[in-house]
């Protein structure tokens, strides 16, 4: 994926209340932090081909007291009971709206291309929705093209602040195989920034 370009970005959903449902498979659940789980998010996490988080990253950017994480930090467990992912529903200001925030999504490769990261993400929104919150946004880069087409599935939409980013979600388009509707869509939209309130 050397050839994607590097752009760190944002995207946002405007009503949490409008993502799909997606309920995990049978034999999987989601659960809430427990003491001693920043080993399994590190481990989870540990699988990044971009940037590998520590348990100091886990310090700095979730702090708060056990029943904050156990409210905020998921992990989705397989049959075996095994963590194989998480996402952590946080609370955060963006361009001066509080609201909440989809934070550090991972799932172990073994468990990727199954839907789970649909399910995982469902969880997460749900979760936000269930702590008050009625929006939330994410930061992400342009070269997780899995990621970028989940999140665009759920009804996130591109927070663009440049044209080098206008540029590289046209460029992306064509490899995110969304649904023709929904590319052509989103296609207008970019091509009509920065009239577009939507997509700033």
């Amino acid at each position: 994926m050397s050839d994607l370009p590097d752009i760190d970005i944002a995207m946002w959903h405007p009503a949490l209340a409008l993502v799909p449902v997606v309920d995990v498979p049978p034999g999987y659940a989601v659960r809430g932090f427990r003491a001693g789980d920043e080993a399994s998010w590190v481990q989870i996490q540990a699988h990044d081909p971009f940037f590998t988080p520590t348990l100091a990253t886990f310090a700095a950017d979730m702090p708060g007291d056990a029943a904050t994480l156990a409210a905020r930090v998921l992990f989705l467990l397989d049959p075996a009971g095994h963590e194989i992912g998480t996402i952590t529903a946080w609370h955060a200001t963006f361009r001066g709206t509080a609201m909440g925030q989809v934070h550090w999504v991972a799932l172990v490769p073994a468990a990727q291309g199954r839907g789970l990261g649909h399910a995982l993400l469902s969880a997460g929104c749900a979760r936000l929705r269930q702590l008050g919150e009625h929006e939330a946004f994410l930061a992400t880069n342009t070269r997780r093209l899995a990621a970028l087409g989940l999140y665009l599935r759920a009804g996130f939409v591109p927070q663009l602040q440049s044209t080098a980013e206008q540029a590289a979600w046209l460029a992306l388009l064509p490899r995110l195989r969304l649904p023709a509707a929904m590319a052509a869509r989103l296609a207008g939209q970019l091509a009509g920034w920065p009239d577009d309130e939507r997509m700033r």
